[in-house]
């Protein structure tokens, strides 16, 4: 059994060396989620920011084609000692944000909503 991770001081992948392996787009980087769920082959991806962090270009394009085929959230939010969640979004394939919660309690119902649809979608 994999142990959860639960060290806020954990260190992230630095893609850095990856940069201007394509000439032609030196700004051609690898994005990150920090959150996937699956239940029957269906997704739900979230991505968490804090209140003043910028989503960069490349990681809006990429929850924006994801969320073609799958649910995707924008959390406001982090979770070091306990969660903070200020604000929940669900990414629209067109790109819009859908404000779906404002709280932890809120993020819980929402995965245990889309957990039970997923069930139900054999």
């Amino acid at each position: 059994m994999i142990p959860a991770m639960r060290n806020p001081n954990a260190t992230h992948v630095d893609f850095g060396f990856l940069r201007g392996i394509i000439r032609d787009n030196p700004n051609f980087m690898p994005s990150n989620i920090d959150m996937v769920l699956e239940r029957k082959g269906n997704f739900l991806f979230g991505e968490w920011k804090r209140e003043d962090e910028e989503i960069k270009t490349g990681q809006k394009i990429l929850l924006k084609e994801l969320a073609w085929i799958h649910r995707v959230l924008l959390i406001t939010g982090y979770v070091d000692n306990t969660p903070h969640v200020s604000l929940i979004q669900q990414i629209l394939p067109n790109g819009n944000l859908k404000v779906v919660g404002k709280s932890p309690a809120d993020l819980i119902k929402y995965i245990q909503d889309w957990y039970k649809d997923a069930e139900n979608n054999d």
